[in-house]
């Protein structure tokens, strides 16, 4: 241990002399939330596409179709697409998101609702879910 308390000693001598600076502190950065991809969604063509968001940027950039060059619409990013089949499933998922549901994680909301599964429990999903932690897209009562 003697070897490290001498070059500590050294060290210190180097710096009091003006021939060894003092490392500088790292310079202070913003904290920013890292871009992540998020689904978007193209109702008329029933495709689904992961885009990068950028919560730093304006929130309400506005995404076109690739395929029909329609409005692509966030769903969020828990968001698994249904077969481009799957008509009801499409359909589905196009007024939980008129309704102003996002497909985000349910991890915080542990005894929140599951989304419905099927097109028929939509409506009465909806009408019971008034202040639902996934319904953030429109108005509350809207």
């Amino acid at each position: 241990m003697a070897g490290r308390d001498e070059k500590s000693r050294r060290m210190e001598l180097r710096r009091a002399s003006g021939t060894r600076l003092s490392p500088e502190p790292p310079p202070l950065t913003l904290v920013r939330s890292p871009a992540y991809r998020a689904a978007h969604a193209c109702f008329g063509c029933r495709l689904s596409f992961k885009l990068i968001c950028d919560p730093t940027l304006e929130p309400d950039v506005e995404h076109r179709c690739p395929g029909c060059g329609g409005a692509l619409h966030r769903m969020g990013r828990n968001f698994a697409a249904p077969k481009k089949t799957n008509r009801d499933q499409w359909r589905k998922v196009e007024i939980l998101w008129k309704a102003g549901f996002r497909f985000d994680s349910f991890r915080s909301f542990p005894d929140a609702e599951p989304l419905p599964a099927t097109l028929g429990e939509v409506e009465d999903f909806v009408r019971r879910n008034p202040d639902h932690p996934l319904r953030k897209g429109v108005p509350r009562g809207g």
